[in-house]
């Protein structure tokens, strides 16, 4: 199965908090990409954000290659 993830970057992110967005999507992009399930990612050009394909052999398998509590909300 092949599970497609798209990230966006909302304007709502301040100058004052870039560094620390970075520091722990760096983080979870770093995890994701190891899992060795990406097959191929890239960057929208009209919006700020990113795409990842993952293909999956079973459904356990995603959610342990998004484990590290991807669905971050920044307040």
């Amino acid at each position: 199965m092949r599970f497609l993830i798209v990230i966006r970057l909302f304007n709502t992110i301040t100058s004052a908090e870039i560094v620390r967005v970075q520091q722990e999507m760096g983080e979870q992009l770093q995890y994701m990409l190891g899992t060795g399930k990406v097959v191929t990612n890239g960057t929208f050009v009209d919006v700020r954000g990113d795409f990842f394909l993952f293909d999956i052999d079973e459904e356990g398998d995603f959610f342990v290659s998004l484990a590290r509590q991807y669905w971050i909300i920044f307040t």
